[in-house]
């Protein structure tokens, strides 16, 4: 198993409390081995075993915690 590691676009996040729940959120999806969240940069770099655990599965976890998330192959709404 070769851990995959995304880059996720984090939303809504205003503090390090914020920061603190988005990562808990992520930490405590079964898959993931750890995730790295950065307020300022409003992002979260996640590693997992993409075997047991899609990308869009991580951005449930940010779903139910309150934020949205956004993986970078995800195209923008088209207007």
């Amino acid at each position: 198993m070769v851990p995959t590691q995304a880059t996720i676009r984090v939303h809504g996040m205003s503090c390090d409390n914020c920061a603190r729940t988005v990562r808990e959120a992520l930490e405590k999806t079964e898959g993931v081995f750890s995730a790295d969240v950065a307020l300022e940069e409003g992002r979260a770099i996640v590693t997992y075993d993409a075997s047991v655990v899609p990308g869009h599965a991580l951005l449930s976890a940010l779903d139910a915690a309150g934020y949205k998330g956004e993986l970078p192959d995800e195209a923008p709404p088209a207007h």
